[in-house]
């Protein structure tokens, strides 16, 4: 069973209140709502037999925890949903995560076969021991894109040069939100490159912020003091950089990355404001 709602905004928010007889659709596989209240109550225990859910635009009462009662749930999807708290992922079947929102927390507790994580938007915090720690719960990740705000969390704190257990499917990484000129965040874009050697696609990108000097000057002394030779990148294929000045710190990722990818096919290198661009292979 299918079930969409997709309703005209008949109200001051847009926003459509369920029904209370749409939660007791215990045969639901598919779900996808637009502009509605997810409202359910106390007592709702949840859809056994749902696949995937696709929520835009839905308002929420109360933290979204009925997804860890969806014990078949693959797919999920929440894109500029509001009111939004803590995001438990207790879903031993999930496959595909896709998140573009603002939320407090988002805690992966049983994720077992989750591959494709997107995460976009505003997020506060997660609730992982050690931050970078997250990719214990993904033992078999295969697309990692995350943000601003996600990667800054991840970047926080102690940073091991690489993962106790190298992320061996992850074979697309999407970071654009790098800043190449600020310490604090690249020795965690070279644990997550150190850690994924049959990586395929490379998307970084400097997000700007103001730097100084100094700034550049620490990242230069730690990149030169840097021992690469642990890094292997025999299957990258293709990489897509977007830099802002041409810092040093830019062009030694660009030197490292073509020096450590042996079958590299494309680098496309552009500016953030469009006057440069460099392309180099087919």
């Amino acid at each position: 069973m299918i079930f969409r709602v997709s309703p005209f905004a008949s109200r001051a928010d847009g926003c459509l209140r369920l029904p209370e007889i749409f939660f007791a659709c215990l045969q639901l596989r598919h779900l996808h709502l637009r502009y509605c209240l997810f409202d359910p109550l106390p007592t709702f225990e949840g859809f056994d037999y749902l696949i995937s859910i696709e929520f835009q635009n839905v308002a929420f009462t109360r933290n979204i925890s009925f997804i860890s009662k969806c014990p078949l749930l693959e797919r999920l999807t929440l894109k500029g949903c509001t009111n939004n708290g803590n995001l438990d992922i207790d879903a031993p079947k999930l496959k595909l995560l896709y998140i573009h929102g603002s939320w407090n927390t988002i805690c992966f507790r049983k994720t077992p076969l989750l591959a494709s994580v997107t995460v976009r938007g505003e997020l506060k915090y997660t609730e992982t021991p050690g931050k970078i720690g997250v990719f214990r719960s993904l033992p078999v990740i295969e697309s990692l894109a995350v943000e601003y705000h996600f990667w800054q969390i991840l970047a926080a704190g102690n940073v091991p040069d690489r993962l106790p257990a190298n992320l061996k499917y992850l074979r697309t990484l999407e970071l654009p939100a790098l800043r190449f000129e600020f310490l604090s965040e690249i020795p965690c874009a070279l644990c997550l490159i150190r850690s994924s050697p049959n990586l395929q696609k490379l998307r970084l990108a400097d997000f700007y912020t103001e730097s100084t000097a100094d700034d550049v000057k620490t990242v230069d002394e730690f990149l030169e003091s840097q021992d690469f030779s642990d890094i292997s990148l025999n299957k990258l294929r293709e990489v897509d950089m977007r830099i802002n000045d041409g810092l040093k710190p830019e062009m030694e990722f660009v030197k490292l990355l073509l020096v450590k990818s042996p079958v590299l096919e494309t680098m496309h290198i552009r500016q953030c404001d469009g006057d440069f661009t460099m392309d180099i292979g087919s």
